[in-house]
């Protein structure tokens, strides 16, 4: 015996990163033999948002020139998944509603350093890392950057953190034989690491399907999956459609 079942998170109410799926009437296994499950692919959007509402969206700039300058401005970034590029535009459109010179404020990716490079002229930027600020997630650690006339480019002190998820595991309510790092015994039938930016569809398909065993016997009423990192703190993908594809077989 052996199938393949399609579990997708628009057909439950639940959180899309942990919803279970109802089989009525129930999948019926023959108690005398054992069974094992494995995944086939695993389809979700990185919609894990790195930017959000009240933690970490603030960032304040001022204009000047060697004649003027400008009241001090706060700008908000909306909550979202972005990456450096996004960031850069979202960040350049915000200071022009707030009356500034987006040309005078530039965000680039530093891929050899893994730092971001901000590049500055006419204006003062403050990255104060405090209560609310992006700072952290820029990787910046001083009050405050600043360039008259000529451009000037910082470099970030600290690595950028776009992202606080290096691996993602998906776990199986009714598969058994795998271990968390704590030693517990844990529900993991894959890991992978998110490798396409925020914002993006990420499909998983792994080479070689690992199967695990069941840990029912007579019948498979349910089936929880859950997407967590990997501390095991589950995802927020708010609310995004996750499916799966699961085969379900008998053990050789």
């Amino acid at each position: 015996m052996q199938t393949t079942l399609l579990l997708n998170s628009s057909d439950s109410a639940e959180d899309s990163a942990n919803f279970s799926v109802n089989y009525i009437p129930p999948i019926e296994l023959d108690p005398a033999k054992q069974y094992e499950i494995g995944l086939i692919s695993c389809t979700c959007w990185n919609a894990m948002h790195n930017v959000k509402t009240d933690v970490n969206d603030e960032m304040w700039f001022t204009m000047i020139t060697t004649s003027s300058i400008s009241t001090t401005k706060k700008i908000k970034i909306p909550q979202g998944a972005y990456n450096i590029e996004d960031l850069n535009k979202t960040i350049k459109e915000l200071i022009t509603k707030a009356g500034g010179m987006a040309d005078n404020f530039e965000l680039a990716a530093n891929y050899s350093t893994s730092r971001v490079r901000m590049t500055l002229k006419n204006i003062l930027v403050s990255l104060e890392p405090r209560e609310r600020s992006i700072a952290q997630l820029l990787g910046f650690t001083e009050k405050a950057y600043t360039a008259l006339d000529q451009p000037i480019t910082y470099d970030s002190e600290l690595s950028v953190n776009i992202t606080e998820v290096n691996t993602i595991l998906v776990n199986c309510s009714t598969a058994s034989g795998s271990y968390t790092s704590k030693g517990s015994k844990g529900q993991t039938i894959y890991s992978f690491s998110p490798e396409v930016p925020p914002g993006s569809l990420m499909q998983i398909t792994p080479r070689h399907i690992i199967y695990y065993p069941l840990n029912v016997e007579d019948q498979i009423s349910s089936i929880r999956m859950q997407l967590t990192d990997q501390s095991g703190k589950q995802l927020e993908l708010n609310n995004e459609v996750v499916t799966y594809y699961l085969h379900l077989r008998e053990q050789k």
